[in-house]
């Protein structure tokens, strides 16, 4: 294991720490209007007579599964047990499979992005507390709706409590029971299915998110006999499905719900073109409460992974452009380099090989 996360975090630097993949819904042979090279990470799009062509890191084809896309991400996840800030998000219009990717279903092979990293990093934690590590770990799990943070993890029967005014991170900490009552895949899915998000029908999908989901997970390590100690975040976002209004003919609270929504997108995107204008000044917290949420998690030393969910089917072509036009728009975003947040000891030489050998 060790070998595979020190080739990933070579290939991160080489490649940029803002990565981009493609993941494309199921649907029939006969509607699909998209093709898929998934060696060369290309997807092609006709559309209005003109062959749009995208590249990306990874792409994935309809018959590709939930195990699929957790294998290409995991090592994402551990990078924040190593000690890294680490985001994935997921991107795309409403219907295209982004709630299904980051949570997924209740039965095991369905599981989304979500479940299988608190499994997972709950699994590890238990496997290097053997090492001498000792992990501390807060999560929360909040929604943007029309500009208002709520904290997921309420009591249904209660009201949710305002969020503060300085709501990143230290809003909504929750701190989970021993991890052995959450090694399991049904008790972790518990855990995020406990939540209960906005979720309306439109005319573009009968179960339309209408908020942006964000999990967060706030790591902290310490291992006593080396004098080391180590931090670590872990953001994973299913954002809420752009709709043009004229197609989902949104009224009343819909349309107010589509317009936040697109707003809110809009200003990630003023965002992601600043990052990759190199401008001096990017518009985190000017426009939106979401990019002002992931300010930190996509400045700076992190890394970060973005998921692009599109739809194959023909009367979608129009929003599944955008999507990858947005994608292609983040494929040419840097980051600052990726920093380990590690404290004590260098681990060089020897000390370095020890520690690879133990984990």
């Amino acid at each position: 294991m060790a070998s595979r996360r020190k080739i990933h975090n070579e290939l991160q630097e080489v490649k940029g720490n803002i990565r981009t993949f493609c993941r494309i819904r199921p649907a029939s042979s006969k509607e699909s209007c998209l093709s898929v090279d998934e060696d060369a990470g290309k997807v092609m799009l006709p559309y209005n007579g003109v062959d749009n062509d995208f590249r990306f890191d990874r792409c994935f084809g309809q018959t590709r599964t939930q195990l699929d896309i957790f294998e290409e991400v995991k090592d994402f996840v551990q990078s924040a047990l190593d000690g890294y800030n680490v985001s994935l998000l997921a991107y795309g219009q409403t219907g295209a499979g982004k709630t299904f990717t980051m949570l997924g279903g209740r039965e095991e092979e369905a599981m989304g992005i979500i479940p299988r990293s608190i499994n997972q990093i709950l699994e590890t934690v238990a496997e290097m507390k053997d090492n001498g590590w000792e992990y501390e770990l807060a999560a929360s799990f909040l929604e943007i709706y029309n500009e208002t943070i709520r904290d997921l993890l309420c009591d249904a029967k209660t009201p949710a409590a305002p969020a503060p005014s300085f709501f990143f991170c230290c809003c909504c900490c929750w701190t989970p029971p021993p991890p052995v009552l959450l090694l399991s895949f049904s008790s972790c899915f518990s855990f995020i299915c406990y939540s209960s998000s906005v979720v309306q029908g439109t005319d573009m999908n009968e179960r339309s998110s209408r908020s942006h989901t964000v999990f967060q997970l706030r790591i902290n390590a310490k291992h006593e006999q080396r004098g080391q100690t180590l931090r670590g975040s872990l953001h994973l976002v299913d954002l809420a499905g752009s709709e043009r209004l004229a197609k989902s003919n949104a009224t009343g609270d819909r349309l107010k719900e589509t317009q936040s929504i697109n707003k809110s997108l809009s200003a990630l995107g003023d965002v992601m073109s600043a990052i990759a204008k190199k401008q001096a000044h990017v518009p985190y917290s000017r426009n939106s409460k979401l990019t002002f949420l992931l300010q930190p998690c996509l400045s700076g030393d992190g890394k970060a992974l973005v998921i692009l969910a599109a739809s194959p089917v023909e009367s979608s072509a129009h929003e599944t452009l955008c999507s990858l036009r947005f994608g292609n728009l983040i494929a040419q975003c840097e980051l600052g380099k990726a920093t380990r947040h590690v404290t004590g000891p260098a681990m060089t030489g020897k000390r370095e090989e020890e520690e690879e050998r133990e984990e």
